[in-house]
């Protein structure tokens, strides 16, 4: 595995034509500019496949169609394996940068409330922005140093002063 670097995991089938739902660990650099294969690992063993198509569905999943993979029954059997990508070939398609990329931080509001998990982190124009879902719905927010009180790496924890009003949208 000291090829490789994950960069996610299949969570499930989907439908009935061999596609497979997946949540990648960092965001896509360009939906449009993905890796003509990636590697598939059990535990045991890595494989290559060779991507078909990749498409966004329902943020922030992905539906990913492989060659070979063309029954619900060859996509049940891959589920819950892990995604890998050559080492070193990260950047090229992903935000990778930690400091940036903080997908799976947990997010606290400054007088201590969970918000939640940040899904993804999605580059808008302005400034990339955190997406976590909060009271059963997504709720987006600025990734801005002046709304940032701290960044706790090692417990992977945000401080955020929340914008008056924000959770109630």
């Amino acid at each position: 595995m000291d090829d490789y670097s994950k960069i996610g995991r299949i969570t499930k089938a989907h439908g009935i034509t061999g596609e497979l739902k997946i949540k990648f660990l960092y965001s896509l650099l360009n939906p449009e500019n993905i890796p003509n294969h990636i590697f598939i690992s059990d535990g045991k063993e890595t494989l290559p496949y060779f991507i078909e198509n990749i498409r966004r569905t329902k943020h922030p999943e992905y539906i990913l169609k492989l060659e070979g993979c063309d029954t619900k029954s060859k996509a049940d059997e891959l589920s819950s394996f892990e995604l890998f990508i050559e080492l070193g070939k990260e950047s090229e398609y992903f935000h990778t940068n930690d400091k940036k990329d903080l997908t799976g931080f947990m997010v606290y509001s400054s007088e201590g409330e969970s918000i939640g998990q940040i899904e993804e982190v999605m580059d808008m124009p302005a400034h990339p922005t955190f997406s976590i879902q909060y009271n059963g719905k997504y709720i987006m927010l600025p990734q801005v140093e002046d709304l940032i009180i701290n960044i706790d790496y090692e417990k992977r924890k945000i401080i955020y002063k929340l914008p008056s009003g924000i959770l109630d949208i």
